[in-house]
């Protein structure tokens, strides 16, 4: 081996495969012709730029930093300045901090051997390590909203901000509820916080598990460590004043060390610093030490600390953040961002119901209150935790009304002023909300609910709270009106009975509903979401010329319309604002007439039979001509202002004659169409009449396709475009099937008769919509025998023609015949029934008898002259044979009554048992201006109902007037319920709706 200045020279091939160490000499690259020295690397000169740069690193490590073997001797040091560093060097938390001027603020897990230099770590390679979790950098990552629970504990009952409660705290032992070694860094609490609290306070205190003398003791005693103190504003939070809500809150972060308990308190401090009322979750517990059941102070700024109840802790979780790096963090917003606003351009974005009592009844208007209070119980009605931002309301309000106002209450269940109506001292204002009617599409006077939705703070139902949705209507100057909302039947209510409220006048004082116990009023709570279609991701493609989707409102008086229209397979979007053409209207002054006693103790068209020129009035005023002296509304005359009809209040009294003056409005429909061929969407403008608009609403013309008909003077608009050939909205199509196919199977006998050619008996068995009787009949006279000379006289006295709402001419469409009877000719052929027989006849062309046992006024029950009444059930039964057909048609005579299911069960198994085939027709919703007490929605589909499942319990046929009259499907006979049953504007159809009602009736002829 060759040497150099006595050194020997270790060739390439044996040089150590590992960098070099401290201790490790300079091996120079020589030549042969080189002279080299070794020299150590510690004693090497130093070039002048690297010793500024080491110096200036030197300066930067010399801050004072403490190195400690524990976190615990750590802990028990106090940092002389903000900022300062620290690190621990082995067990549990070694790794490095950071003094916040009040703790130890853990940084990252970070041990000095990491930065040891490889060759230093050769002679350690049997030692186990201790394995060290990469984190970054708090200045390169942020907390995430999402935190890995370390403690989970659920609230299930509130102690409300109201009581006055202000600080909390429980305890965490380490080992029982969280593993030692383990960090958190968050803590998830149920709060209600008060108008005064701007911060909450959080404090983490430390304390030996040896100190068992002070298990009954708060924070903050001798021997407690405080190490950890934060304040944040409630803003942060999210918080909405008087809300519970679940929230998480920051706090630095802690590593659970063995042999210790933490003792977290949360503050809640106003403005000033000085501790207010917060309310806490909590849950039922057994098994629990003092302190992790928990501590409060009873009153703000109390010197001491009240132990939680037995069987009772506060239900705190303790979590870790995740952390996300910045950059990720900012990647995944700008594509959240960039899909948020793709999603919005396509799916819609609406209120979604989230918890709801639907209303399967409706007060009216004269049946209704100035406001409304909806009770509504959290965790009983509706589950703890819903989140929540807004309440739908179906609304009917009164003529004059300018704006609506929504208000949410909240106050603790079972308080000591339960009560008391909403806002009452305790009670906590959650939001208000005003909007006027038109921004919420509602339209005053109008005959049929508008569902509004009222926005919310949003927030989340907590547990034990009882919240009041108050709803109010009100003119321009903020005076209460009368509204109506809808209510549900129930039963077994027993406890929380205030949950309802209202004002029966505009200036009354609130009543309340805590003897009702057989109703509740309705309500749907949302949230704000996408609307997503069912069964989206095959989206219709229409060859035809059809409408796909519209939709129009008011819009000052202007109708705004919107929706897309299919062509050959593409879509055209439909956009228009229209302005229709005014209404006549006027004033009377001094019109005479003579007031009379109403026919019946109800207020209808029917029996209010006095009628001025006109209808739509407003302003109306009556004075007694003798005396010139203005009378009285209910007290001295009833009238129904929108049909122009008056009596006297009652169905007694003295004549009386009187002038009424008023202000008039003619009523017209209108057609709002689109032309597929040009795209352009117009208006057809009807004809005025006086109150018979129902008979002529316009027609689309040749290449135009309907949208919307319109209720001209009562601001109603009535959706047409989705309207099927079979005479059903679109998505009733399968209902109606469904209903078609079950009843040719029934009525097979009855198609069998026709196909042959024999002869076949139709006998309609109810009630004055199916007698349709005239003339001076007595019940006795029509008790038994099938078509008298009284039956189909519509138009004759006493028909529901006879003194109708209709004008002259619509009548003269009505032909009348002599059936050779006496009587001449007086006799129709007018009804849903006879339009039946006239498609028959069209069909089949064979002999089809109408045999008519219905008689009026006629209800199903077991007595004289009733559906059941001996005599006359067993003559009509007497009339079939097998496959004829008999119609039962009662209901109109007994809305809401509960005996209809078991009667016409009951009447049609007598007429099976002849060998008939038997159809049950449904009942007819009654005119929106009718204010007989029984005549109401509700009533009409608890009827309804019976009807169905009474043709289902004894295998009759049945078809559905639901599909032509509910809400859900307004529009199928193009009119507002301003002109439903029209022909007397109670409960008798009109000319139009029996041509609907016979089609439906004919669906099942093949």
């Amino acid at each position: 081996m060759t040497t150099i200045d006595g050194r020997q020279i270790i060739p390439a091939a044996d040089l150590p495969k590992r960098p070099a160490g401290r201790a490790d000499a300079l091996v120079g690259v020589v030549r042969t012709s080189d002279s080299l020295a070794a020299f150590p690397i510690v004693d090497l000169p130093t070039p002048k730029a690297a010793q500024v740069e080491i110096d200036a690193l030197k300066a930067g490590q010399s801050t004072n930093a403490i190195y400690t073997a524990t976190l615990s001797e750590l802990q028990a040091k106090a940092g002389t300045f903000e900022g300062q560093g620290a690190f621990v060097a082995t067990g549990v938390g070694a790794g490095q901090y950071r003094w916040d001027g009040s703790a130890w603020q853990f940084l990252r897990e970070d041990m000095l051997a990491s930065k040891a230099e490889a060759s230093d770590l050769l002679g350690l390679e049997r030692e186990s390590l201790p394995a060290i979790r990469q984190i970054d950098p708090l200045t390169d990552a942020v907390r995430s909203s999402q935190y890995q629970l370390r403690v989970a504990r659920t609230p299930t009952a509130l102690v409300a901000s109201s009581i006055g409660y202000s600080s909390w705290t429980q305890a965490f032992d380490v080992g029982t509820d969280i593993a030692a070694g383990v960090s958190f860094d968050g803590v998830r609490a149920q709060l209600q916080v008060v108008a005064d609290a701007a911060t909450l306070q959080v404090s983490i205190w430390r304390r030996s598990l040896t100190e068992s003398t002070q298990d009954r003791a708060g924070p903050g005693l001798a021997g407690d460590i405080l190490v950890a103190n934060k304040s944040m504003p409630i803003a942060e939070l999210g918080l909405t004043v008087g809300l519970a809500a679940l929230v998480w809150i920051p706090v630095p972060v802690v590593i659970a060390e063995e042999g210790y308990t933490y003792l977290v308190t949360l503050d809640s401090r106003s403005a000033a610093g000085t501790s207010v009322g917060m309310g806490m979750g909590y849950q039922s517990a057994t098994g629990f030490t003092q302190r992790r059941m928990g501590y409060y102070r009873s009153t703000p700024g109390a010197g001491f600390w009240s132990n939680m109840g037995a069987g009772s802790a506060i239900a705190w979780n303790l979590g870790a953040a995740e952390l996300i790096r910045s950059a990720e963090l900012d990647a995944r917003s700008r594509a959240l961002e960039a899909f948020e606003a793709a999603i919005n351009q396509v799916i819609p974005r609406g209120p979604q119901s989230v918890a709801r009592l639907a209303g399967e009844n409706e007060f009216s208007l004269p049946t209704g209150r100035y406001t409304w209070a909806i009770g509504i119980v959290g965790g009983l009605d509706v589950s703890a935790g819903t989140e929540v931002d807004g309440a739908t309301v179906p609304l009917i309000v009164d003529n004059g009304t300018a704006k609506i106002v929504a208000s949410l209450y909240s106050r603790p269940r079972g308080a000591a002023w339960q009560d008391q109506a909403p806002g009452f001292t305790g009670d906590v204002l959650v939001g208000t909300y005003e909007a006027s009617v038109d921004s919420l599409g509602v339209v005053p006077g109008a005959p049929s609910m508008t569902p509004v939705n009222f926005p919310l703070p949003r927030f989340a139902i907590a547990a034990a709270t009882m919240y009041y949705l108050v709803i109010e209507a009100q003119d321009a100057a903020g005076a209460r009106l009368l509204s109506a909302i809808t209510y549900r039947s129930v039963s077994g209510l027993v406890a929380d009975q205030y949950r309802k409220f209202w004002r029966s006048g505009p200036v009354s004082s609130w009543s309340n509903g805590a003897s009702s116990t057989t109703y509740r009023f309705a309500y749907d709570f949302t949230l704000t979401g996408y609307q997503i279609d069912q069964g989206a991701g095959t989206e219709e493609a229409w060859v035809g010329d059809v409408i796909a989707e519209a939709s129009a409102k008011w819009q000052g008086n202007s109708i705004v319309v919107k929706g897309k229209a299919g062509r050959s397979g593409g879509s055209r979007v439909i956009e228009a604002s229209l302005s229709l053409a005014p209404l006549t209207g006027g004033s009377v002054a001094d019109e005479a007439i003579t007031l009379r006693p109403a026919g019946g103790a109800a207020k209808t068209w029917s029996y209010l039979r006095d009628r001025v020129a006109h209808a739509a009035l407003t302003t109306v005023s009556v004075k007694d001509v003798g005396s010139g002296g203005s009378l009285v509304p209910e007290t001295d005359y009833w009238s129904i202002p929108a049909l122009g009809a008056f009596s006297l209040p009652g169905t007694t009294g003295a004549e009386r004659a009187v002038l009424v003056s008023y202000a008039w409005k003619a009523r017209r429909y209108d057609l709002i169409v689109y032309t597929p061929l040009t795209g352009v969407v117009s208006v057809i403008t009807g004809e005025e009449r006086v109150r018979d608009a129902s008979e002529f609403v316009p027609v689309a013309g040749v290449g135009q396709l309907p949208l919307f008909a319109v209720d001209v003077q009562a601001r109603i608009i009535v959706p047409l475009w989705d309207n099927a050939p079979e005479g059903v909205k679109r998505r009733s199509l399968a209902e109606a099937q469904a209903e078609l196919v079950r009843n040719q199977r029934i009525l097979r006998p009855v198609l069998r008769k026709l196909r042959k050619g024999q002869g076949l008996v139709v006998l309609p068995y109810g009630d004055s919509n199916f007698a349709q009787m005239g003339g001076a009949y007595n019940l006795a006279a029509v008790r038994s025998t099938a078509n008298t000379q009284f039956h189909d006289r519509t138009k004759d006295v006493n028909g529901l023609l006879a003194n109708p709402p209709y004008g002259a001419d619509v009548l003269a469409a009505v032909p009348v015949y002599d059936n050779g009877d006496g009587a001449g000719a007086v006799h129709t052929r007018f009804g849903m029934v006879w339009e039946l027989i006239r498609a028959m006849e069209a069909g089949y062309g064979g002999p089809v008898t109408m045999r008519n046992r219905s008689i009026p006024g006629t209800t199903s029950a077991n007595a004289t002259y009733q559906g059941q009444d001996s005599v006359r059930l067993g003559a009509a039964v007497a009339d079939v044979t097998a496959g004829d057909l008999v119609i039962i048609g009662f209901g109109q005579n007994e809305l809401g009554q509960a005996t209809t299911r078991a009667n016409v069960i009951a009447i049609c198994q007598a007429f099976q048992a002849a060998g008939a085939a038997v159809l049950v027709m449904g009942c007819f919703r009654p005119n929106a201006n009718d204010l007989h007490t029984s005549h109401t929605n509700g009533n009409w589909r608890y009827t309804q109902r019976a009807l169905r499942e009474a043709a289902y319990a004894c295998g009759a046929a049945y078809v559905s007037t639901e599909l032509l009259y509910d809400d859900a499907v307004l529009g199928a006979l193009s009119l507002s319920a301003n002109d439903f049953s029209a022909a007397t504007l109670d409960v008798h159809p009109g000319p139009r709706e029996h041509r609907y009602l016979g089609a439906r009736l004919a669906s099942w002829l093949d």
